[in-house]
């Protein structure tokens, strides 16, 4: 299980989301797997910017679900590089790049003994691009089992252009998976406050889903904040990376997987070295370009996670993805 929230505010779509992957072990106890997981695929396709990112089965055939999404979305295999061909199957318009998701994750789940019954949904939140780009919240939801024992994707649209019409200056908010009461209760408090910034925001769900770590094993406090903004031309896309502060590994910038008719590029990781400041001086920030697509991808840390001195390394490479038991 997993915690995301999404939220349309300011101009901006953000999803967030934990990083933590875990299965159940021995006498009902929880097992983790993963701390510094990627959920979550970043999509260009002909008329929307979108992101995906899934709460429920990490696991199929062996491989981890954001690379299995990635995988149908391009309709072929994909390998862990930062520059590869793109996908000409998302030159075409996003219900149909949505529908055919929903088939091929059909098949790749239903043909594995493992996962043919799990549940697992999947939230979308991206923009409508054109001359007025229109945000949206989609669903691909997972109906229980038909008689032959399959379970099929169905997908269902939210009413966010009701929303906006009604209250075109507010925040929405909707928050899935393992939340428990914390993550709602904290959501709420943001109908009080006043003069918040969006990374304000993104940082008040990220220290509620950390409330909600410490009351569960299957939520961590690593977070991974995705945010979407069309109109920001030194960056469509940003990942910003909320690490656990408690842990002793050197925080990096990092991103999740991000697909385009012209190129495709797996989570990425880089050191800080020579990064940039925000210009808050509240994060530092690394990235990468689709030039193609115009898609400038912005990756984040914040200022308070990054380890100052020490020996000094350049890295920037595919995160290192732990094989699959």
């Amino acid at each position: 299980m997993t915690v995301i929230v999404n939220t349309i505010w300011g101009g901006k779509v953000c999803q967030i989301m934990d990083r933590q992957i875990s299965r159940s072990g021995r006498l009902r106890q929880v097992e983790v797997v993963d701390t510094a997981s990627v959920k979550v695929c970043v999509v260009r396709c002909s008329n929307a910017l979108f992101s995906i990112a899934y709460t429920g089965i990490a696991v199929a055939h062996g491989q981890w679900m954001d690379a299995i999404v990635a995988r149908c979305l391009a309709h072929r295999p994909l390998s862990e590089a930062m520059m590869q061909p793109g996908s000409r199957w998302l030159l075409r318009p996003l219900h149909v790049v949505m529908r055919e998701l929903a088939i091929n994750l059909n098949g790749r789940l239903n043909s594995d003994n493992q996962t043919r019954i799990a549940s697992i949904q999947f939230s979308i939140a991206g923009w409508h691009l054109g001359r007025n780009p229109q945000p949206f919240l989609w669903d691909l939801l997972r109906d229980p089992p038909e008689k032959n024992g399959m379970r099929y994707f169905r997908l269902q649209r939210q009413s966010i252009g009701k929303f906006l019409r009604a209250y075109p200056s507010g925040l929405h908010v909707e928050s899935l998976g393992d939340i428990g009461a914390i993550v709602d209760e904290r959501l709420r408090l943001l109908e009080k406050v006043d003069g918040f910034t969006h990374d304000d925001v993104e940082r008040h769900i990220r220290d509620a889903i950390s409330a909600r770590s410490e009351q569960t094993a299957t939520v961590g406090r690593s977070v991974l904040a995705v945010q979407l903004d069309p109109r920001d031309a030194n960056g469509q896309v940003t990942f910003t990376n909320y690490p656990n502060l408690e842990d002793n590994s050197r925080p990096q910038l990092q991103s999740g997987w991000t697909l385009s008719p012209f190129m495709v590029c797996s989570p990425s990781a880089s050191s800080t070295v020579g990064a940039a400041y925000s210009s808050c001086s509240k994060y530092v920030e690394g990235g990468y370009m689709d030039v193609k697509a115009n898609l400038h991808v912005r990756t984040r840390l914040p200022i308070e996670a990054v380890h100052h001195g020490g020996p000094v390394a350049l890295s920037f490479s595919t995160q290192s993805r732990r094989p699959v038991l």
